[in-house]
């Protein structure tokens, strides 16, 4: 779930993520294109003679992966935490 205007009110850092989240998306195909390689599930014991370009394109990609992975997490428990908060009912002394 991509935030609204609204959520971007009150909750700001997520414009900088969806700009993270899209240069991380861009990254990605740019990696691929370049190293399509890359595509293989284990492209370093398939292709014998592996680049040092491509092994570090594929380091790069396993990190990016996780930051991808982390910041749908945040995105989500923002998101998930503000509609929690608006539909909780109100506490009980």
């Amino acid at each position: 779930m991509r935030p609204t205007p609204v959520h971007l009110a009150e909750f700001p850092e997520l414009a900088v993520i969806e700009v993270l989240d899209s240069a991380l998306a861009v990254t990605a195909n740019a990696l691929f294109a370049v190293h399509a390689e890359l595509e293989s599930s284990d492209f370093t014991s398939e292709i014998p003679d592996v680049s040092v370009a491509a092994c570090l394109a594929d380091a790069v990609m396993t990190n990016l992966t996780a930051l991808q992975t982390a910041i749908d997490r945040y995105r989500s428990y923002v998101l998930n935490a503000d509609s929690r908060r608006r539909c909780a009912p109100p506490p009980t002394f």
